[in-house]
């Protein structure tokens, strides 16, 4: 008895039973092509045409899964098999001929890709797909197809050269990454803290004097409409009478409160939002006192700012000629404490016209000057403390005693959280913040601000 084998290149062997197998081995570049068999004879011709195709399509299979084949790919090449299943013995034995046939192309594969995993494809036009490589050898051979079927014989097939497309455009960020996705690859780095909005720093409220108070209300007493004198006089005779009156003024605690509500997810998400928010209302509690005690109008309810308790430069008994900032600057001191009044005296100044006091000079030397009565940093002038603040007006100051501009904290700045009306059932959370202070001002200590602009002052200061 006797067994038939095939071998990758279709050459049949005939080999006397002995009791062992025999094994025909060709070595591929990225594999083993090896076939053995133990079955008998193939009986028929369409039996051993199956035989034939089942052999490629296992090589083909297995060296196309082995370089990431898709599947779409490997169900083309079986619809390719299948139309090969028509054909006479001999023309499928000359397509699957291992020198001319399709084990040369899977042969030569392995050294394709490798051509395209090293960047070594041509580029140009678009090459054709795999499948319209396959139709077109087809096309283009269909009369010696046509041979093989009518004569049923073996037939020499052209080489069919089989191209691998090698991408055109190299992959980089910007092209195999898309624009939402960068981060989420790569990572990144926070930086600490929240970039906020740059605004002018709540000068004011910073450098009065500030006290506490347990109750929302508080009572002075002023003395007013003075008469009468003491005098000199002889034995036995009467004494002067003087007489004076009283009254009474208040002040009570006002409020300054900010909100903001949010979606519980957000803060779950992101895990430093609350401190943001509680930052934001911060700021915005303290831009409003700011605000409102330095410009704010007498309104009930609200602070009356500072501005608006000031008096003008109406000294007229300090003269000089060629005045500057500096020397109007030193009339107002002597005005404020011409009105007896004691104590500290600040100054706010923008910080453009302090720069300009800093850098005056000789009209005709060009030497920087410095008046006998300022200091050499330009922060103290006649005694009185110079505070840079871009919240006043260039070309303007606010100078003045601050202990006569009374504000008494009555409850701290709080912040709270909770929830109103049906905020629990939409996930929403409410933050508050407050805060109650008194601000109060006797009208008996009235000159002891003044508000104005260098041009007055100066005009005011020019020798007739």
């Amino acid at each position: 008895m006797k067994k038939e084998f095939f071998n990758p290149a279709m050459v049949r062997f005939v080999e006397p039973i002995t009791g062992r197998s025999y094994r025909h081995s060709r070595s591929l570049r990225f594999g083993s092509g090896c076939f053995r068999t133990d079955a008998g004879v193939a009986e028929t011709e369409e039996e051993k045409v199956a035989d034939l195709l089942k052999k490629v399509k296992t090589t083909a299979e297995s060296e196309m899964n082995l370089r990431g084949a898709t599947k779409e790919n490997i169900d083309k090449f079986n619809g390719m098999l299948a139309e090969w299943a028509k054909l006479p013995l001999e023309a499928v034995r000359a397509l699957a001929d291992e020198n001319t046939g399709i084990l040369k192309t899977v042969q030569g594969l392995a050294a394709r890709v490798e051509g395209i995993e090293n960047g070594t494809g041509a580029g140009g036009k678009r090459p054709l797909t795999i499948r319209e490589q396959i139709l077109k050898y087809q096309e283009e051979n269909k009369d010696v197809f046509t041979q093989i079927r009518e004569k049923r014989k073996q037939i020499p097939l052209p080489e069919f050269e089989l191209s691998i497309r090698v991408p055109d455009v190299p992959q980089t960020p910007a092209v195999s990454i898309g624009a939402n996705t960068a981060g989420y690859l790569s990572g990144y780095t926070l930086e600490p803290g929240l970039n906020d909005i740059p605004s002018n720093p709540f000068v004011f409220w910073n450098t009065i004097t500030k006290g506490r108070t347990g109750k929302n209300t508080i009572v002075w007493v002023n003395k007013t409409n003075r008469e009468g004198a003491a005098g000199f006089i002889a034995p036995g005779v009467l004494k002067p009478y003087i007489s004076f009156d009283v009254v009474a003024a208040l002040a009570s605690a006002i409020k300054v409160a900010a909100a903001d509500k949010v979606a519980l997810e957000l803060l779950e998400d992101v895990d430093q939002w609350e401190s943001w928010i509680k930052d934001e209302l911060r700021w915005q509690i303290l831009s409003a006192v700011n605000t409102k005690l330095m410009v704010n109008p007498a309104t009930a309810g609200e602070p009356t700012g500072i501005k608006n308790l000031s008096v003008a430069y109406t000294l007229t008994t300090v003269k000089t000629t060629n005045p500057g900032n500096a020397d109007a600057l030193r009339a107002v001191v002597a005005q404020i404490r011409s009105g007896n009044l004691t104590g500290d005296i600040t100054i706010f100044i923008n910080p453009a016209d302090s720069a300009t006091m800093d850098m005056q000079k000789a009209s005709t030397a060009g030497v920087y000057m410095l008046p006998p009565f300022m200091t050499n940093d330009g922060k103290t002038i006649a005694g009185a403390k110079v505070v840079e603040d871009a919240n006043i007006p260039a070309g303007f100051f606010q100078a003045g005693i601050l202990r006569y501009y009374k504000i008494l904290i009555y409850k701290d700045m709080v912040i709270s959280f909770g929830w109103e009306n049906d905020d629990f059932r939409r996930n929403l959370l409410t933050y508050l913040c407050e805060m109650r202070f008194i601000q109060a001002f006797n009208t008996a200590y009235t000159g002891a601000f003044v508000y104005d602009s260098y041009a007055n002052v100066k005009t005011a200061l020019i020798a007739p």
